[in-house]
């Protein structure tokens, strides 16, 4: 092997930072020998110096550091430049520093300038995005406004749902314990239902229906506890009954109400006058989010 390709080698394990002790000083006598490859492995060291991949020596902890040879070696070559660089003249350096200075200048100039309009573009980009933040946090506010608002309406109608059931049969009963016998025909004069009415009750009615026999035709004949005519009625939609009674809403002179009726049939068939008939309790209905 020639002195060259040793030491090629030599210098590729310092370099990869695998190189014995004896093989370092075998490469330190070889670059004292020869000033040529001294140089070209001192231009080798300082580029990967630069790049952080020269050859390290371990330490305790795991962690690498540069070698002590590598120092003494970077720090002879720079030694040896400024004894070169002061004999060879002062004049070149002096115009190349000029050179180097007005260069630095006109790059800083250059680095400031391309600086500046990049932060004008990120703080327009910065802009956006805020604004875009904005936005979206303003949609989810309103979206979810809206969620809180429907589910809030949901809430109100099935409560209102729910007491205008409970308000209807309520007050169905009580119109069935003073009414029942005369719509059954087991008394004959009609009760008193003014009793039943109510801020609650707009009106209870009381449909008796017979068989008339003087004129051999089928007749009824209403008690209302509110004497006030009822012009136009409009039912709506049906609700749950119970034990017969049926509920629905509706609506007279343009206020919501709800009908709670229930029909009764004779059963007894020796009874050829009675026919039976209906009770009809007519109350106020709850609206959604709160009673009349």
């Amino acid at each position: 092997m020639s002195e060259r390709e040793r030491f090629l080698l030599l210098m590729a394990g310092y370099l990869e930072g695998d190189l014995a002790a004896e093989d370092r000083e075998q490469l330190r006598l070889l670059l004292e020998k020869d000033e040529k490859l001294g140089q070209e492995f001192l231009k080798e060291v300082e580029m990967h110096e630069e790049l952080r991949i020269v050859g390290r020596q371990p330490v305790e902890e795991g962690v690498s550091k540069p070698s002590e040879f590598t120092h003494k070696v970077l720090a002879a070559k720079r030694t040896a430049r400024t004894s070169g660089r002061s004999s060879t003249g002062s004049s070149t350096r002096s115009s190349a520093r000029g050179d180097a200075q007005v260069s630095g200048r006109k790059s800083m100039s250059r680095r400031g300038s391309a600086g500046g309009t990049g932060g004008k573009e990120l703080m327009i980009c910065l802009g956006v995005v805020g604004i875009l933040v904005v936005v979206v946090l303003a949609l989810y506010i309103q979206r979810n406004s809206e969620k809180a608002t429907a589910s809030r309406n949901e809430r109100e109608r099935n409560a209102a749902k729910e007491a205008n059931i409970e308000r209807g049969i309520e007050e169905y009963r009580k119109a069935e314990q003073v009414g029942l016998n005369y719509i059954l025909g087991k008394v004959n004069d009609p009760p008193d239902l003014k009793a039943l009415n109510s801020d609650k009750v707009y009106n209870v009615i009381l449909t008796r229906r017979f068989k008339d026999l003087k004129k051999r035709k089928d007749d009824f004949v209403q008690v209302t506890s509110n004497t006030n005519q009822i012009h136009e009625v409009g039912k709506g939609a049906s609700l749950p009954g119970k034990d017969e009674i049926q509920l629905s809403m509706g609506v007279i002179e343009g206020k919501e109400v709800v009908f709670a009726e229930k029909r009764f049939s004779i059963t007894d068939k020796d009874d050829k006058v009675n026919q039976g008939g209906e009770i009809t309790v007519i109350v106020y209905a709850v609206p959604a989010g709160g009673a009349p």
